[in-house]
């Protein structure tokens, strides 16, 4: 459910500031996160902009604003879970997800929106995913993997979306993570095999896909 009458902004000023102070810009084109010297009172930040966002009514805003809230409530979670267990190798070594065979965090309950219980999986696969069935999405999620599109350091909005998206799309695909050929060879990304049915269903469509956003 949406108002798509609504022209309400959700305020994202406290991801944004908490991306600025916290953001490494390195050379090869990977944005990282100063996970090992962040501030408490930075921490705390994120902790309020995640509240913020669970006492939100969602349904009283249009689809623009709804997509931007779901991708930066997703990435908020994401590095609020990692610091909770830093120092870690790797985003799956935060083993919470329920089930014998579960690894990572994204199958545990994060957070409470409207009285449901949340999980990245369910934000991700049972909304965005289910919702706007956008390929461009997948390019604005960060898993906490070098190998995964970039946290951003702007805060996804209602007013840009369309453009971010795009820019988040180009970025990916243009980067040696998203393609690269090598000896006369395609080597994409596995994020095209584990979605590939988003991207078309065979690899004829995701090299069409890649084609629009390549330079």
């Amino acid at each position: 459910m949406n108002n798509p009458l609504s022209t309400q902004q959700i305020d994202h000023h406290l991801w944004g500031e908490f991306l600025h102070d916290n953001m490494l810009l390195k050379k090869d084109g990977i944005n990282r996160l100063k996970y090992n010297s962040m501030s408490v009172a930075d921490k705390k930040k994120l902790d309020r902009y995640i509240k913020y966002l669970s006492s939100i009514d969602i349904v009283q805003y249009n689809r623009q604003e709804q997509l931007a809230y779901w991708l930066n409530l997703y990435n908020a979670l994401t590095v609020k879970t990692i610091i909770e267990y830093y120092p870690v190798r790797s985003i799956k070594d935060v083993n919470i997800s329920p089930g014998l065979f579960s690894i990572g965090p994204w199958g545990a309950q994060l957070v409470e929106i409207q009285g449901y219980p949340l999980t990245l999986d369910d934000i991700n696969n049972k909304i965005i995913r289910a919702i706007w069935n956008d390929q461009r999405t997948h390019y604005a999620l960060n898993n906490g993997s070098l190998g995964a599109p970039n946290l951003q350091i702007t805060p996804y909005t209602g007013l840009n979306i369309e453009e971010q998206l795009n820019n988040a799309a180009t970025q990916y695909i243009n980067s040696l993570r998203g393609v690269q050929m090598i000896e006369g060879s395609l080597i994409v990304s596995k994020l095209y095999k584990w979605y590939i049915e988003d991207f078309g269903g065979d690899e004829k469509d995701v090299i069409q896909h890649l084609k629009f956003f390549a330079k």
